[in-house]
């Protein structure tokens, strides 16, 4: 939901012409570039192997091949993310996923490098209505820019059991996947988590964070108007 309607503010806010002076979200990748000139920004970066631009993927039109296992980051390998609207660069994210208790001190390592690099940061507990943690985010601010840091804790894997013979062939496949997960993280039982940086432009971000309020005031309105 958050990218949909990002993906309309941003259409909305966009004036026609504009990418050669768009801001600079990451590494050169200036927000309303066409995929072309976004695929050669990224080919300059460390770690990318090939960038090529697929104009059948309207919203993430580039495959990115990387030397290794990503972009090299505090130890976390990261893979780039770039997200298009109507043809136009929207946003940058880099993504890793490690077992929770290395990706949570790479979340509060990289947090200190940015700011750094950006200045204090907002951070918060992400929570849903019951209450559960689902996440913790970090936000810079700067010359228009917005930068999210965001680790969000994947779930516990558990064995599963089933009855007949299809059944516990595929109890046994799935169990087998809890098991390398688990000796992969043996201290958090198989939990991972992920980490990611996201780079948005300021204005489109608060008028997402104003729309997606509104919207949720809705639901709630119309959910209470149920009652």
């Amino acid at each position: 939901m958050f990218w949909t309607i990002l993906a309309s503010v941003a259409a909305a806010q966009a004036p026609a012409g504009e990418a050669a002076e768009g801001l600079v979200l990451w590494q050169g990748a200036r927000e309303g570039m066409n995929a072309e000139e976004v695929a050669a920004q990224v080919r300059l970066v460390d770690g990318i192997k090939s960038v090529k631009v697929r104009p059948s993927r309207k919203r993430w039109p580039l495959s990115i091949q990387y030397d290794g296992d990503g972009i090299d980051l505090d130890g976390l390998f990261y893979e780039v993310d770039p997200t298009f609207a109507d043809g136009k660069l929207e946003t940058v994210a880099l993504k890793s996923e490690a077992c929770l208790i290395l990706a949570t001190a790479k979340f509060k390592k990289l947090r200190g490098i940015l700011e750094e690099k950006y200045g204090a940061a907002l951070t918060q507990r992400e929570v849903v209505e019951s209450g559960e943690t689902v996440g913790a985010r970090s936000t810079f601010s700067a010359d228009g820019l917005r930068v999210m840091l965001r680790l969000e804790p994947g779930s516990v894997p558990s064995y599963v059991y089933m009855s007949g013979k299809i059944g516990r062939a595929i109890a046994k496949s799935m169990n087998s996947a809890v098991d390398s997960d688990r000796a992969e993280c043996p201290a958090e039982l198989g939990q991972r988590g992920t980490v990611q940086i996201t780079y948005l432009n300021e204005a489109s971000a608060a008028a997402v964070e104003a729309a997606a309020s509104d919207e949720a005031a809705q639901k709630r309105s119309a959910d209470k108007d149920k009652l």
